[in-house]
């Protein structure tokens, strides 16, 4: 969903940027486009290529886009080339796959295909040199090559809090939730997210529901350079605040802090190519609506950029379970005490 959300952002964009001309010929020659995202992150073990068509036809442009072939290519052959001190190191061949659904909607969803690439890939060598990933998109019935080349985000982690630490949420007026990173080389953009995990269990002790996180994201900063370490907190009154708008009470169900993974703190980085992106997709808040159409695909539209995630995961202390089980703004949301047999089986 993803890929799909920011392919047809492609797409309306090369229908504005023509529809800007003052001459349009609706009857030119048929121009053939490829659309490529790729976003790599060295701790994912398995890596995606999106590749579209963009479209322009005598037909209708909605008919259009609920053909598949309208959509892809055929005969594309999709690899990254891992380079260190200019030589190609590894070759990394991604395979086409339609294992992942496309939702229904104005485009075509009988086919999805996505290139693949299964293993692990590096920011740096063993001597602590950068590789460059460089991407290759042959096409040869469209006679395109597409190519853009990145390096990984490295270096940029958590400092605090470390995984040992517990997390205090003992009071709903009183302390903060404090956080520290650290930025890396080829990060520009940075956002921290802290996430409570907890879950339900019916009177009757038979199903136990891993429920959804309660989120808070720390807000977005752009930060130029590695080394700098970036303090964040948010007062504890935030969390319960949000825990009381997000679950509703259920007397038929008890709930429970899961434990010891209580809480994460996950760091998200990206690239100064996705940071730009990113920005260029925001609305836009002046007089002068129009903004510069961003690509770094040589003979394509699309993104190829680098995106790095660290998390850890930290434990609460015990009076936050018992705040969450005695205090008398969270009592009726059922959590359970400390006696409950769950957290005195995990000691």
């Amino acid at each position: 969903m993803h890929y799909f959300t920011r392919f047809c952002f492609f797409i309306s964009m090369f229908i504005m940027v023509t529809s800007c001309e003052e001459e349009v010929d609706v009857n030119a020659d048929w121009k053939n486009i490829p659309v490529v995202y790729g976003l790599l992150n060295q701790n994912d073990s398995v890596h995606y290529i999106k590749l579209n068509k963009a479209f322009l036809g005598d037909a209708s442009a909605i008919n259009m886009a609920q053909e598949s072939d309208s959509l892809f290519y055929d005969d594309a052959e999709v690899y990254i080339n891992q380079i260190i001190n200019g030589q190609i190191s590894k070759r990394l061949n991604f395979v086409a796959v339609d294992t992942i659904p496309k939702p229904e909607g104005l485009f075509a969803n009988d086919r999805n295909s996505i290139y693949v690439y299964e293993g692990k890939i590096q920011a740096l060598n063993n001597s602590g040199n950068p590789y460059t990933y460089e991407l290759h998109v042959n096409i040869p019935s469209a006679n395109k090559h597409c190519t853009s080349a990145i390096e990984l985000i490295s270096g940029a982690r958590i400092v605090d809090p470390s995984s040992i630490r517990e997390i205090a949420l003992n009071s709903y007026d009183i302390g903060s939730v404090n956080a520290k990173y650290e930025t890396g080389e080829n990060g520009r953009i940075y956002q921290m997210v802290f996430r409570f995990y907890y879950l339900e269990v019916t009177n009757e002790g038979d199903t136990i529901k891993d429920c959804p996180p309660i989120e808070i994201y720390w807000p977005v900063t752009i930060v130029v350079g590695a080394g700098s370490q970036i303090g964040l907190e948010f007062p504890v009154e935030k969390f319960y605040d949000i825990l009381l708008d997000s679950i509703q009470e259920n007397e038929n169900l008890t709930r429970l802090v899961r434990y010891p993974k209580s809480v994460s703190f996950t760091l998200h980085a990206a690239d100064e190519n996705f940071q730009i992106y990113s920005s260029l997709s925001e609305p836009a808040a002046g007089v002068v609506q129009e903004k510069p159409f961003f690509t770094n695909i040589n003979n394509g539209v699309g993104l190829f950029a680098a995106r790095l995630t660290k998390q850890t995961f930290n434990k609460v202390s015990n009076p936050t379970i018992s705040t969450l089980a005695n205090d008398t703004i969270t009592e009726h949301l059922n959590f359970a005490d400390l006696n409950n047999p769950y957290y005195l089986s995990k000691k």
